[in-house]
């Protein structure tokens, strides 16, 4: 095979893996889910407020639904202790939605097989390549953010 061709296969398969990390990832999502008894759009607003407290408006923009249907999804999480409510604390008549230390460590239990295999996969590469896939998912991250973030015609530009 001709080194372009090569190259031409290894970007396709490269694409091919990516896309089937995304979709092995919504199975291990739905997985995470039925371990702690939750639902789906519950676990993602969890997946949110991992990285800080937010407001009900904001995760329900993150989350895609209306604030009617994120207020339920709130009040069933705090009332099985995953999160809490408190005011805002620059503007006392907003609240904010903090994930409780207890629920970080249920989600983090649960996942506590998956992340050990992935540690030692990832332990098996070299550095080299550890790099290289560094690299990659931190652009194709970058990517798919824009995506989402994108205009009306949703196109992506690789700087």
């Amino acid at each position: 095979m001709a080194r372009s061709d090569q190259r031409r296969s290894n970007h396709h398969d490269v694409a091919l893996a990516l896309r089937e990390v995304l979709k092995a990832d919504r199975f291990a999502v739905r997985e995470l889910a039925a371990r702690l008894g939750l639902g789906v759009n519950d676990i993602t607003a969890l997946q949110h407020l991992t990285e800080g407290p937010l407001g009900p408006t904001d995760l329900a923009d993150r989350l895609g639904l209306t604030t009617a249907s994120t207020s339920l999804l709130l009040d069933r999480l705090e009332d099985v202790g995953h999160i809490w409510r408190e005011p805002h604390p620059r503007d006392g008549r907003r609240k904010i939605v903090v994930l409780t230390d207890r629920s970080r460590g249920l989600v983090l239990e649960a996942l506590q097989p998956l992340t050990t295999a992935l540690d030692r996969a990832a332990a098996d590469l070299t550095e080299d390549h550890a790099d290289a896939v560094i690299s990659f998912l931190t652009v194709a991250a970058t990517l798919m953010r824009d995506y989402s973030a994108g205009g009306a015609d949703g196109s992506v530009t690789r700087q």
